[in-house]
């Protein structure tokens, strides 16, 4: 989810995507697409329409697909009917830092220690529990 560390939800790691489709799905929205790299196309599964626009080649590196071929994949994917989504478990949010420093500080705001590494954070719905993450 961001680069000091790792989220997860009932032992499922999150991307952003997760979190936005996650928010959306408690709110009622439903989704058309998700664009973005491989990595983020194979974490999604089947829950919403994906197109691939570049390739992971590290975290840090990848590879763009031409764009003349991603616009077209773009418009299709933009017309398709919007799906509802499955909302997230109602589990707590695991977030993994690389420091120990790290997750001291997130266990500062309030989240719970699972590790030396590791905190919980806990709410009603899923749009607490990631703000709550975040502030973490």
């Amino acid at each position: 989810m961001d680069l000091l560390g790792t989220w997860t939800c009932a032992g499922r790691p999150l991307s952003e995507a997760d979190v936005v489709l996650g928010l959306a799905a408690e709110a009622g929205v439903p989704a058309v697409f998700v664009s973005g790299d491989d990595v983020l196309g194979g974490g999604l599964g089947e829950r919403v329409a994906f197109v691939r626009t570049k390739v992971a080649l590290s975290t840090t590196r990848a590879y763009s697909r031409p764009p003349e071929e991603v616009l077209g994949e773009l418009r299709r994917a933009a017309g398709l009917a919007p799906r509802a989504l499955e909302p997230m478990p109602p589990a707590p949010l695991e977030l993994s830092f690389k420091s120990l420093r790290q997750a001291r500080l997130a266990a500062s705001t309030g989240a719970h220690p699972v590790g030396p590494y590791r905190v919980q954070v806990e709410g009603a719905s899923f749009r607490e529990r990631s703000t709550r993450a975040l502030a973490a």
